[in-house]
C-alpha cells in the first residue's frame, strides 16, 4: 500500500471544545490550553496523560509531549480504546519512516504527528463526525464562530 500524498493526519477533540477552538482559530497543545482555552473538555485517559506530561521530545524544538498538538495517521486512534498501557514507548522522527508496509503496522495507529504549540484552523481541511445529528451540531457551532470547514459523516472513523 502506497502512502497517500499528502499524508492524511487526524486530530481528536470533544465537541464541547469546538466553540472555543473556532473563536481563537487554532487547535492548541495541552500546555498552551492553560492560557488559551481553559476550561477544556478532555477525552483522554488521565493515567496516560500524566505520563505524557513528563515525556520529553528528543527532536527540536524539544520540550514535552504536552507542548505539542497530537495528530494521528489513522482515524481510529488508540486513544479511543480503553487501553491504559499505551504510551510507554516513544521514538521520535523528523519524517515518516520509509519502510515497505509501514502503513499496515499496528504502530501506525499509535504513531503521532506532533505540531509544536498550535495549529491554525486554516490548515484543517474537514471535520469527521459519527452521524448526521453530530454533523448538524458541529456545523452549527462552526457557523456561530465564522469557521468554514467541511463536516462529513464518517461513521467508519468511529467504533
Amino acid at each position: 500500500m502506497n502512502r497517500p500524498i499528502p499524508t492524511n493526519i487526524f486530530h481528536i477533540t470533544a465537541i464541547e471544545n469546538l466553540a472555543k477552538i473556532g473563536a481563537v482559530g487554532s487547535i492548541f497543545s495541552k500546555n498552551s490550553l492553560h492560557t488559551q482555552l481553559e476550561p477544556h473538555q478532555s477525552i483522554a485517559h488521565s493515567s496516560i496523560q500524566n505520563r505524557r506530561a513528563h515525556k520529553q521530545v528528543q527532536c527540536a524544538p524539544g520540550g514535552f509531549i504536552h507542548d505539542y498538538v497530537p495528530f494521528y495517521f489513522a482515524p481510529r486512534s488508540p486513544m479511543l480504546f480503553d487501553a491504559p498501557h499505551i504510551g510507554g514507548y516513544a521514538q521520535f522522527f523528523h519524517s515518516l519512516p520509509n519502510r515497505e508496509g509501514y502503513e499496515q503496522r499496528l504502530e501506525t495507529r499509535q504513531a503521532e504527528f506532533l505540531v509544536h504549540q498550535h495549529v491554525d484552523l486554516n490548515l484543517i481541511t474537514r471535520i469527521g463526525v459519527a452521524n448526521e445529528a453530530k454533523r448538524n451540531e458541529v456545523a452549527h457551532i462552526l457557523a456561530q464562530n465564522g469557521v468554514k470547514l467541511m463536516v462529513d459523516v464518517r461513521s467508519d472513523w468511529y467504533f
